[in-house]
């Protein structure tokens, strides 16, 4: 194993360890990420036996790992059946989704994805250009809707 590959390895369960410790904090994860990118990135470079194109697809992976950790934590963030389970365990018996999914409406009336109309909502032209890549990206990748 070169010191490249354990500089790569280190790298990624630095990401992996710092997404642990700061989770619940996204933007403070954003810049430990960009920063251990960055460190990594420096150290390769000083590495002369390792091919550009080696050290570039290293950098990019620890990007794309760093945007993937993020997905995930806005992802458990926001999820309407984990919140709602969360309390469950907690003992609220009288738990209930609507809360949680009525934010969620608000939240992407906020951002301009849907229009209310009464007590109706219905996606706006911004909103469907986004559903519009979202499904491209679904058939792209195959994941089953």
């Amino acid at each position: 194993m070169t010191a490249f590959d354990m500089l790569g390895i280190a790298a990624f369960m630095l990401m992996t360890a710092s997404f642990y410790f700061v989770r619940k904090q996204l933007s403070l994860f954003v810049a430990v990420g960009a920063a251990i990118v960055a460190l990594c990135t420096v150290a390769n470079w000083r590495v002369a036996a390792i091919p550009g194109a080696e050290k570039i697809m290293l950098a990019l992976g620890l990007v794309l790992y760093c945007f993937g950790l993020l997905i995930v934590g806005v992802m458990l963030r926001r999820s309407v059946s984990l919140h709602l389970l969360g309390r469950y365990a907690g003992g609220d018996s009288s738990a209930s989704a609507a809360t949680d999914i009525a934010r969620r409406l608000e939240d992407a009336e906020h951002y301009g994805l849907v229009a209310r109309n009464g007590e109706v909502y219905g996606l706006t032209l911004f909103g469907r250009c986004v559903a519009s890549l979202v499904r491209a990206l679904y058939l792209m990748t195959r994941t089953a809707t």
